[in-house]
């Protein structure tokens, strides 16, 4: 495909990945840390997918649907995602679904935005994309009957705001393609959510914030999220007392420079690591491994402006 050719849906939205399976399970028992994100995430998804949950415990509490209970129904069904770099909204975005489908006991089909949607320059290129990723999401769900998680990363490279200087008309125009088909999914009755995630949430539009049902913040791991971490990294292959000097070792928060990330402590920390070990036939090493974790440089967040 040459540099300039016309992109179509296909080009910027993923295959459909179903839950539930096995590998999903496996990358979502990973996610240690996050344990109340993903309670209230698949609360607040299930909701979305099945409106008669609410409206039955409505029933059930009040011998009748509370206005409350109908402004649920009524909401958007978009949940963003905030955070620093590393800290684990995307992995979550993209296996939540299995958490949905085991527990719910249906099928749940995940795709994912690319920011390829931006185009390649024609005019108008965006906002029919975004369009027809919207329909063809949409489409997925008439075809499956199934709830469908439509994931957009980087989502600030689509939705800033529309007040920001540097706003192009084709940006503005994405926005407001954006805005309209989300209005429409609220008004559709089929079973599809946003996640919208962002390193930068300061620069999102504020009709995209207002809309959103629910805002998910993410930070990095304080000592016992590190602690969890670790463990489950590492497991039997260190002592209680190895655990607790890495554990010591990753502490930033008391010389006042920023925490590692949960991405430091597994792609830039743990995953050497084993590799260098495997490489030279020998046992993981406590004391190499806490030198390395000293010398380990947080990564640098990303302005929220």
């Amino acid at each position: 495909m040459s540099e300039r050719a016309r992109l179509t849906a296909d080009d910027v939205l993923s295959r459909p990945e179903t839950f539930p399976n096995e590998q999903a399970e496996s990358k979502l028992s990973r996610l240690v840390g996050l344990d109340d994100h993903i309670k209230a995430l698949e609360r607040d998804l299930r909701l979305i997918f099945d409106p008669a949950i609410a409206q039955d415990w409505s029933v059930q509490q009040y011998g009748e649907i509370i206005t409350a209970v109908e402004l649920l129904d009524e909401a958007v069904p978009l949940i963003v995602f905030e955070g620093d770099v590393g800290t684990g909204k995307t992995a979550l975005a993209e296996t939540i679904g299995q958490r949905i489908a085991s527990d719910g006991g249906y099928g749940v089909h995940m795709v994912k935005m690319s920011t390829r949607v931006r185009g390649t320059g024609y005019v108008g290129e965006m906002g029919t994309l975004l369009a027809k990723s919207f329909e063809h999401v949409g489409a997925l769900y008439k075809k499956k009957g199934e709830p469908v998680l439509f994931v957009i990363d980087e989502a600030d490279s689509v939705l800033t705001s529309r007040a920001s200087e540097q706003h192009h008309h084709e940006d503005k125009s994405g926005v407001n393609t954006i805005l309209q088909h989300l209005d429409e999914l609220k008004t559709s009755g089929s079973q599809v959510a946003v996640l919208a995630i962002t390193n930068r949430v300061g620069v999102l539009d504020p009709a995209v914030l207002r809309r959103a049902t629910a805002v998910f913040e993410f930070r990095r791991p304080n000592r016992d999220q590190r602690r969890a971490l670790l463990n489950g990294l590492f497991g039997s292959a260190l002592s209680d007392a190895d655990m607790r000097l890495l554990v010591d070792e990753s502490e930033r928060e008391s010389n006042g420079e920023m925490s590692l990330s949960y991405s430091d402590l597994t792609l830039r920390f743990a995953v050497p690591a084993v590799r260098r070990a495997v490489w030279l036939d020998e046992r993981l090493d406590a004391e190499a491994l806490a030198a390395t974790l000293r010398e380990l440089v947080p990564s640098r967040a990303i302005s929220n402006t």
